[in-house]
């Protein structure tokens, strides 16, 4: 067995070892969601609130009775109850010794607030402690992820697992993988270009096994959903609040939105989707620039660059926003 082969082995089983941490993150991140809403639930009427029909203002009034539960179970286990033995076991306390505060009346009521607050802090390390420390097997996170403002472990663990490198030879693969390219559809005899989503166009034949063992064909999509939503939802956001390179990018496109005649119908809230989904994939097109660069493969510049010969700013491709911080590089992060 060669050097090279063994590394490849060591680098496919640090690769799983990350999938594997990340699902667990997020299925930890989903019991604990589902469990604080059950929570909620049991002490909504007790503190006299009604069920909102609006779910954001239900998302706000979860929290409002998690942060009531979580100080009155914070008073009751100062000296009243210990959570943990000494040998690190569970303490349950005998109801004889239990002492109700605050909207905790009961014993039932308080093992429930400790299962919670447990998954609470099972998802705090695997998200804090456990993925940082498997990220640093990974040069792409040393070298450039950890360095982009606006990212921090988990965004850089979900882009790590779900993005391949050497199964992407160009830019519009990322785009592709997260649902953010443009499909080319017929409609009325002439072309349209749509960003990929749901739509009926959009979706292809996908063959499945059911129970039963035989082979049915149905219609689906083509991307991640789950990574195209983290993209969008997690990342374009942190990018805006931090004020990170790409933000202008965001600021910059928008502007060309709501001064273009095309688009001057268009709601604020399209406008902001579109501005965020064009910033998004300016970081990928980086993404995939660096990581080239960093893995010895070929440079790749975009489709529209390429083969429609658009290139933003001039006759020389665009100047990536962020860049390789290679370990001799003593420049603090950006």
């Amino acid at each position: 067995m060669t050097d090279q082969t063994v590394e490849t082995i060591n680098f496919d089983q640090e690769r799983q070892n990350l999938i594997t941490a990340v699902a667990t993150a997020y299925d930890l991140q989903k019991l604990r969601i589902m469990t604080g809403n059950r929570l909620c639930a049991n002490f909504r009427h007790k503190l006299g609130l009604q069920a909102s029909e609006s779910e954001d203002e239900l998302e706000e009034q979860t929290k409002k009775v998690l942060d009531r539960v979580r100080a009155d179970f914070d008073l009751m286990t100062e000296g009243v109850v210990h959570i943990t033995k000494p040998d690190g076991s569970l303490d349950v306390p005998r109801s004889n010794r239990f002492k109700p505060v605050g909207c905790i009346t009961s014993l039932g009521e308080y093992m429930l607030v400790q299962q919670y607050l447990s998954l609470e802090a099972q998802e705090h390390d695997h998200f804090y402690k456990s993925l940082p420390s498997l990220l640093l097997n990974f040069r792409i996170f040393t070298h450039y992820l950890a360095h982009v403002k606006g990212i921090g472990p988990a965004m850089a663990a979900i882009i790590i697992r779900y993005l391949d490198i050497h199964k992407a030879p160009y830019p519009s693969n990322f785009w592709a993988y997260a649902g953010l390219d443009v499909v080319n559809t017929e409609k009325n005899g002439e072309m349209t270009g749509r960003g990929r989503g749901r739509y009926k166009e959009h979706l292809v034949p996908r063959q499945y096994t059911d129970r039963s063992g035989e082979v049915t064909e149905t219609m689906g999509i083509t991307f991640n959903p789950f990574f195209k939503t983290k993209l969008m939802g997690v990342m374009g956001g942190s990018f805006l609040k931090c004020k990170s390179p790409y933000a202008q990018v965001y600021y910059d496109y928008k502007n060309r939105l709501e001064n273009h005649p095309k688009h001057m119908n268009k709601t604020k809230s399209h406008k902001h989707a579109m501005a965020l989904r064009y910033m998004v994939k300016i970081f990928l097109v980086d993404l995939h620039a660096n990581w080239c660069e960093l893995e010895g493969l070929p440079p790749s510049r975009t489709y529209q660059e390429i083969k429609l010969g658009h290139v933003h700013g001039g006759d020389e491709a665009r100047p990536l926003l962020t860049h390789l911080m290679w370990p001799e590089d003593k420049r603090k992060p950006a």
